[in-house]
């Protein structure tokens, strides 16, 4: 029997116009599951909602079996109507729990985990170093290269120390799931996250300028130097700084090149093909310089720390478009987020470590009720909830 059928049973009983079959079938309810203990088995029949009616009367009632045919039938229906809608629903609520279970298993069985430190240095000859994942970063003094632990990098030839080898120009690359920091010979120290590259020379002595190139993003802690501006040039500009700390997201896939101050100010001169000065603005602390299309220069006010929390290894969303929201999660878990609805425009607040696995961060994506995730190999299918 479903669920319609008990009720309009029940409401019969109530109103004294069973026959004997069906007062007998209801009666049966108290009865013939006395001995029994409420189990959740079945959604095709009322096994559970006979169980917890069953539960529910012989709490409340110390009426023996034996004269049951004497109990008042108008409190006996009572009860097994409230028992079966509390039953129902609650039977309901558990399947709707064992689904979001279900699915968060699934998620959790295909889990991801997060990037780390992995990065790879390239020389003038062509030579490629893979740094070490058990270390955090770099320092480049002069012709040497080692780890921020003192350890040596590069491995010399016979008689020759690491102080011996000439550098020149190194290129540093963090591949998607990467990152990494370097301090350069000046001091001043660069967090590059992933699917980045930063360009530099292994010595800034005898050069009018620290001039650096960037092609992703990267957090720039400068060191003071007023003689020797700091320039980073960057996908149609050029940023210069005498000692200060920024922010510069510069990714192809992005809308635009964006250039954020925590500490001092900075000059962002927008640059055109041929290298030409176009035009330029000044930037101080909370203020973010957005270049699109190569041409167009706008200045806003945003929160400067959480446009570089990443560099303190946390996802901070605060009404962000979830097309950028997955950009992120991309590079940094290298996924591929797959849109199975037009959401990328949907705004979503929320914040999590950069170090939790990704179906953390899809969690509490969900939360929002917005958006549903599912994990598929390195595919990261999003749908709008429903």
């Amino acid at each position: 029997m479903n669920k319609e059928g008990a009720e309009a049973l029940l409401q019969r009983y109530l109103e004294d116009r069973c026959d004997a079959k069906e007062r007998a079938i209801v009666e049966s309810w108290y009865n013939a599951r006395g001995e029994k203990n409420a189990v959740f088995n079945s959604s095709e029949d009322l096994d559970l909602t006979e169980e917890l009616i069953w539960n529910g009367i012989s709490k409340r009632s110390s009426i023996p079996k034996k004269n049951l045919f004497t109990f008042n039938r108008i409190a006996v229906a009572a009860s097994l109507i409230l028992m079966l809608g509390i039953a129902f629903w609650f039977y309901k609520f558990q399947q709707g729990q064992n689904n979001k279970d279900f699915i968060l298993s699934q998620m959790q069985r295909n889990d991801i985990a997060p990037g780390r430190n992995r990065a790879t240095l390239t020389l003038d000859d062509g030579k490629v170093i893979d740094l070490s994942d058990a270390k955090t970063g770099v320092v480049i003094d002069a012709n040497k290269l080692s780890y921020n632990d003192g350890t040596a990098i590069l491995k010399t030839s016979a008689g020759q120390s690491p102080e011996e080898v000439e550098l020149r120009w190194i290129t540093a690359n963090t591949p998607r799931g990467g990152q990494y920091q370097f301090i350069l010979p000046d001091g001043s120290k660069v967090w590059l996250n992933a699917a980045s590259k930063l360009k530099f020379p292994s010595t800034f002595s005898g050069a009018a300028n620290r001039k650096v190139e960037l092609s992703g993003e990267a957090y720039f802690e400068i060191s003071k130097d007023k003689k020797h501006p700091f320039i980073v040039i960057s996908r149609g500009q050029e940023v210069e700084v005498l000692g200060t700390h920024f922010n510069i997201n510069g990714y192809n896939d992005e809308g635009g090149t964006k250039t954020t101050v925590l500490e001092g100010s900075v000059r962002v001169t927008l640059v055109d093909s041929r290298n030409v000065g176009r035009s330029n603005v000044t930037l101080k602390l909370n203020q973010q310089a957005v270049l699109t299309g190569y041409e167009h220069l706008a200045v806003k006010e945003v929160d400067a720390a959480e446009i570089a929390s990443w560099k303190n290894g946390k996802f901070i969303f605060n009404s962000e478009a979830l097309g950028s929201i997955m950009k992120q999660a991309e590079r940094w878990y290298n996924v591929v987020a797959v849109f199975q609805d037009d959401i990328k425009d949907l705004k979503l607040t929320g914040a999590i470590s950069r170090y939790e696995n990704i179906s953390g961060l899809l969690k509490t994506l969900e939360a929002t009720g917005e958006v549903n995730f599912k994990i598929e190999g390195n595919r990261i299918l999003i749908k709008k909830a429903k």
